[in-house]
């Protein structure tokens, strides 16, 4: 066999043969790394406030809460009745009619202060209206109230020493009822006067008063009743009533009268009525004496010092608590008994 020829030159290329049949998908490939995460949005606008909502209605006022115990300035006794500043009154025990009070003098702080150094609105303030500073080292004092004492009272300094040891000296320069004048310096040990310099300093002064300690009802007194109980006899027809007062009217008042022209010795026996005293009774010839019924009431005998013949009338201020009768013939429970003697 001869020799291989040459490679001819190449043909033109044929059309394109149509599209074969797709392959299946291939399996799925495994996951990549997850990217970066990326950075932070720029936050949107705050949205506008909503309107406010409609207020609730007011709940109901609470009950009132009890009155606090107060202390009375002034206390007076008339008969059973304690009577208190305030206007108030209470009924004492028919067997007690004292009442002991004990008092005590205690010292307290009149007034006090803490004036800082360049400045005299205080740190620390009782019972002063102003401290002034007039110059270096120089203060004027005033207080709220003048002292009781008058310008006779203690004052207790104190001050701030400074970083080179160098005494501090607060002295008076003069001392009033409402305040004092103080200069504060600085001591030089040596005979040239001390400098005037402005430090911190403080004082206070002091004062007594009286103080009530213990309020108690005292030793128990029985109500008066020697002289209560008539000695002469019931007589209608010698004297007779007029009239009798005990309410109402602004004064307490017995109207009676002797009218068969012969001078009489008297008893007059008023029983329950419903207090044991009436202040500003009319003098004349007769005595008064009172006794209990212990039940509230108490009676009142009046008995002549001398016969007596015509009118008389006994008076006195409104007693209290009131009676039962507005003029005229007394009311029930009172009864009026006249007795001769």
């Amino acid at each position: 066999q001869g020799e291989t020829g040459a490679t001819g030159a190449q043909g033109i290329q044929g059309a394109t043969g149509a599209q074969g049949i797709q392959g299946e998908t291939g399996a799925t490939g495994a996951q990549g790394i997850q990217g970066a995460t990326g950075a932070q949005g720029i936050q949107g606008e705050t949205g506008a406030t909503g309107a406010q909502g409609i207020q609730g209605e007011t709940g109901a006022t609470g009950a009132t809460g009890a009155d606090g115990v107060g202390i009375a300035q002034t206390l007076s006794i008339s008969g059973d009745q304690l009577t208190i500043s305030d206007g108030n009154t209470v009924t004492l025990p028919q067997s007690t009619t004292t009442l002991e009070v004990t008092k005590e003098e205690i010292g307290y702080v009149f007034a006090a202060a803490h004036v800082p150094a360049n400045s005299p609105a205080p740190l620390f303030n009782i019972n002063c209206s102003d401290i002034e500073r007039t110059n270096t080292g120089r203060y004027t004092v005033k207080f709220d109230v003048d002292h009781p004492n008058g310008a006779n009272y203690d004052i207790t300094f104190g001050t701030q020493v400074n970083s080179g040891r160098d005494s501090r000296i607060v002295s008076v320069v003069a001392q009033r009822a409402d305040g004092f004048d103080v200069i504060v310096v600085t001591g030089d040990n040596g005979t040239t006067p001390d400098t005037y310099v402005d430090e911190v300093w403080y004082f206070s002064t002091s004062a007594t008063r009286e103080v009530v300690t213990d309020v108690t009802l005292g030793t128990t007194i029985t109500p008066p009743s020697a002289g209560t109980t008539p000695v002469g006899t019931i007589d209608t027809s010698i004297f007779e009533l007029n009239n009798f007062d005990d309410r109402g009217t602004g004064s307490w008042e017995i109207k009676f009268g002797n009218y068969t022209g012969t001078a009489e010795d008297y008893e007059i026996l008023v029983s329950n009525i419903p207090y044991n005293s009436i202040s500003n009774l009319s003098s004349g010839d007769y005595t008064t004496s009172w006794s209990t019924n212990t039940d509230g009431t108490y009676n009142l005998l009046i008995t002549s010092t001398s016969p007596m013949s015509g009118n008389m009338t006994i008076s006195g201020d409104n007693p209290s608590p009131e009676g039962y009768t507005y003029g005229g013939q007394p009311t029930s429970p009172t009864t009026i008994t006249f007795y001769t003697r």
